[in-house]
């Protein structure tokens, strides 16, 4: 009960609360409450299924990221790999002179001892390059005639078995790098003649 007072009397006047009006209020209050919880409710779910297609959104972008560099890594080596070999094959004709006038003893021992020895020297450099470079020289006496490397265009007869289908000789060395074979060696082979 609550008491209050009247100005124009001395009197005192208490009033008495409705039970049924507390008991509306509150089950309005109970029923809006409810209300608020099962929105709140949808509002979690919802933005608990929005971060979780966030999330899966963001680790696929990252794994595709990752796959992008790799790829990316792979095609710039395969470049790398592409453009020394053209770079190769411009040079080849260069090695090819190189090893022509070494591969004439009686002229190559004539000339001066220091120029033929520098020459030698920046020979052997221009190899080395090569080398650091994954490239490779293809061709030697002996070898086993490959047709993946070997380019033959000279059979050569033998008696000796074992020398079948060998190299005799080196005509032009072949180069191999990264992505295959460069230019073929061509060679001369032994054929077994029985």
């Amino acid at each position: 009960m609550k008491k209050g007072q009247n100005n124009n009397q001395d009197e005192e006047i208490f009033f008495e609360p409705d039970d049924d009006s507390e008991d509306v209020e509150f089950e309005q209050a109970e029923e809006m409450s409810k209300d608020k919880i099962k929105k709140l409710r949808e509002d979690l779910k919802e933005s608990q299924k929005k971060a979780t297609e966030n999330m899966d959104g963001w680790q696929r972008a990252l794994a595709d990221y990752a796959n992008l560099q790799k790829t990316s890594a792979e095609q710039v080596k395969d470049l790398k790999g592409y453009i020394l070999e053209g770079f190769v094959e411009e040079l080849l004709p260069t090695l090819d002179a190189f090893e022509m006038a070494m591969k004439n003893k009686e002229t190559w021992e004539s000339v001066n001892e220091n120029w033929r020895k520098g020459m030698e020297y920046i020979f052997e450099q221009l190899k080395g390059v090569l080398r650091n470079n994954g490239v490779e020289d293809v061709g030697a006496v002996g070898e086993k005639f490959n047709p993946d490397t070997h380019h033959a265009i000279e059979e050569i007869e033998t008696d000796d078995e074992s020398k079948d289908g060998t190299v005799s000789d080196v005509v032009q060395k072949g180069y191999k790098g990264s992505k295959g074979v460069i230019r073929p060696a061509k060679v001369k082979i032994y054929r077994f003649i029985k």
